[in-house]
């Protein structure tokens, strides 16, 4: 039996009504009261009516590459190229570098050195600035080499658009008009004075729904909120997603899954470079795929953060799908960012320790900057607790051990000692009310004992 996931959101529903086909799509789907919120409110199924959600069939797209006969034998080629200078026996025919400049710290500059190469990878704890380093080398790329192509891709939606906006950022007004973003799931009020990225016929209905989402924001009667979400529904289906504009483009930017629906579009080679952004959340098999698209792969992420997701625990599966390509970082050309300026020093000293080796530390700037020391000073209170930037609080009493936890799992205790936690924030005025504070559990039923708590 599957249980229902958040990956169903824009799957496909089906089901039958009078003896016809009916059709809609997932817009919500909330796993822990079981229910989906589907897109089209003038089309839902009746009561009792037996629906089937079509998932995505991505492997399906990814399974041409490597069974049919004319394009088998180049992408083995590519994964043999992969391993083998992973090995440290590929060549680097054409490696030329880029020289990058301020604004970017020493150890961001170092990018320059590898990007262009095969295969490099851009190693980017929490707080080091990765993304704005793949934005300002990636435009200092495009400048230097105005013919070459760039493919922009991302495990999600939101992780193409923060990346492309740092590159568009930094390639400022000339830049204007030699990137496009391809798809159409993305959030319109993102886009506002970004338009440019845009394919030109989806700019004016970009707008119009900057403009419902600002309506509905402010609308409370329900019969008023259900004909804005079906006029909205209805301009999204207007929009043009595809390959419209592509040509003439030097970058495009999209999500890996959405380009395997349009890869066969791209000849072998046609990219001199591709980013994959979050690479570590990807699976091996996923990136190596795109490899006979491109000349060279700059592969950005952080493996200690999240790793690719796998249900299966068959011996094969876990190698290709629950391995990223990060793996290979210790083989190839990488550059890690150590410093960053996110993290106070006791949190940012706890956190290179456990997962960095030691290696991660504030930068410079931000250690003499006062304002910055002052932002993340700690109010003091009363109770032991918290007067420490970092603690920990145990709480073992349930009987689920370590390796044990699943997404149906709960720790009453744990939620317990939360909520009298939060209790205490408030009533020593550390913090002026509830929504000052962050609350993060990896479960969605543990998430419900909390509140429930």
């Amino acid at each position: 039996k599957t249980r229902l996931s958040e990956y169903f959101e824009n799957c496909l529903v089906i089901w039958e009504e009078q003896g016809e086909l009916q059709f809609n799509e997932i817009e919500i789907v909330n796993v822990h009261e079981e229910k989906i919120v589907l897109q089209k409110k003038e089309s839902m199924p009746s009561k009792g009516a037996m629906i089937l959600i079509r998932p995505f069939n991505f492997l399906e797209n990814q399974g041409r590459i490597w069974f049919e006969e004319e394009s088998k034998e180049y992408a083995l080629e590519c994964v043999k190229k992969f391993m083998a200078f992973s090995e440290g026996s590929g060549e680097e025919e054409g490696f030329e570098g880029i020289e990058l400049k301020d604004p970017l710290r020493e150890d961001q500059k170092k990018l320059g050195g590898i990007l262009g190469k095969p295969f490099s990878f851009l190693w980017g704890p929490p707080g080091t600035g990765k993304t704005f380093t793949v934005g300002q080398g990636v435009a200092t790329y495009m400048k230097a080499f105005r013919e070459k192509k760039v493919l922009l891709l991302a495990n999600s939606n939101m992780a193409v658009d923060h990346a492309l906006f740092k590159i568009d950022d930094a390639l400022g007004e000339e830049g204007r008009g030699c990137c496009k973003r391809v798809g159409k799931n993305y959030r319109p009020s993102d886009y506002e004075n970004r338009e440019h990225l845009l394919d030109e016929s989806n700019r004016e209905l970009n707008t119009r729904l900057v403009e419902i989402e600002l309506e509905k924001s402010k609308r409370v009667d329900s019969q008023e909120i259900d004909k804005l979400s079906k006029e909205y529904g209805e301009i999204k289906e207007r929009l043009k997603g595809g390959m419209e504009g592509v040509e003439g483009k030097q970058l495009i930017a999209t999500t890996a899954f959405y380009f395997y629906y349009i890869m066969q579009n791209f000849e072998n080679d046609f990219f001199d470079l591709i980013v994959v952004d979050e690479a570590s959340q990807m699976s091996l098999l996923n990136v190596l795929t795109l490899l006979p698209k491109g000349k060279s792969v700059l592969f950005t992420g952080d493996d200690k953060q999240l790793s690719p997701i796998r249900i299966s625990k068959e011996k094969e599966t876990k190698r290709w799908f629950g391995e990223s390509p990060f793996s290979y970082r210790e083989m190839n050309p990488c550059v890690m960012l150590t410093n960053q300026n996110r993290m106070s020093e006791r949190i940012c000293e706890m956190v290179g320790e456990s997962f960095y080796e030691g290696k991660l530390s504030i930068d410079e700037r931000s250690l003499h900057d006062e304002g910055w020391r002052k932002e993340r000073e700690l109010e003091k209170g009363e109770d032991e607790k918290f007067k420490s930037p970092v603690s920990f609080w145990l709480a073992y009493k349930s009987k689920i051990e370590m390796g044990q936890w699943n997404e149906r799992s709960v720790n009453k205790e744990s939620a317990a000692l939360v909520a009298f936690t939060l209790e205490d924030l408030l009533g020593e005025g550390l913090v002026p009310n509830h929504q000052d504070v962050c609350i993060l559990t990896p479960f969605h039923k543990q998430r419900a004992e909390i509140r429930k708590s």
